[in-house]
């Protein structure tokens, strides 16, 4: 994997969802993983303060939030087997000192990002809407409501989601979740109350704490990928959704 990968895509197109999935997927290859909120410079100081105190607690006595972060930097560059996410970056300066540092062998940054701009020394992904074919397919095997009577209204619930593969994903997997439903009354409910089911299927984005992960030793990991349609069906069925029968 590229030292550096940056994530690109509208608001609500799963960057974050998809960083999360693979960190998952691959948690046993990092010593550390630090997720970042990184939508200001003072959000990224404080994620990287975070973690000079996880691994070093009495760092907090002895100087300011910018000195842990500091401290953090240089810890990262003196050891193997780690993963840095800067999760919703929208202004490349505010990070631009930080990733000098971090730009290393010894690990691995990913920035999620809306910003179409120059990312220096980065392997840029964009995610795009899925096709419609894609995303009926998406809710189709994510619900696992097949009945081929239904095929029209998953059609229908795709374009009303906007073809976002964040929130489609997480429409299936409510209608998954209710037994009950069926795609026509999901369809129902979505048409007629839109605020209050997107509000009760569709998580936020960015709402991942600031965190570090522990795991075990680190090995190479292979190229994220995440602007393949196929592969992104393939995360959302396979690695997110779990049923509650």
């Amino acid at each position: 994997m590229i030292a550096r990968q940056v994530i690109y895509g509208m608001g609500g197109i799963g960057k974050s969802e998809l960083v999360r999935q693979y960190g998952a997927r691959y948690r046993d290859r990092y010593e550390v993983m630090v997720w970042i909120i990184a939508d200001t410079r003072t959000r990224i100081l404080q994620g990287l303060a975070g973690l000079a105190e996880t691994l070093h607690p009495p760092i907090t006595l002895a100087g300011n939030t910018e000195d842990a972060a500091r401290w953090a930097a240089r810890w990262l560059q003196t050891h193997t087997g780690w993963l840095v996410v800067l999760d919703n970056l929208e202004d490349p300066a505010d990070a631009e000192e930080w990733l000098d540092l971090l730009t290393h062998p010894n690990g691995h940054v990913i920035i999620t990002t809306r910003r179409d701009a120059y990312w220096a020394g980065a392997h840029v992904h964009t995610l795009d809407l899925l096709s419609p074919k894609a995303a009926t397919q998406l809710i189709v095997a994510v619900s696992e409501r097949t009945d081929p009577a239904e095929i029209g209204y998953a059609e229908q619930i795709a374009h009303e989601l906007g073809y976002l593969p964040l929130a489609l994903e997480q429409a299936a997997a409510f209608i998954c979740q209710e037994r009950t439903f069926s795609l026509k009354y999901y369809l129902q409910q979505l048409q007629e109350r839109p605020n209050r089911v997107r509000s009760g299927s569709v998580r936020n984005e960015s709402r991942a704490d600031n965190r570090t992960l522990m795991g075990s030793a680190f090995a190479r990991a292979p190229a994220l990928r995440p602007n393949s349609e196929s592969e992104y069906r393939t995360y959302a069925a396979d690695y997110s959704v779990s049923c509650t029968r």
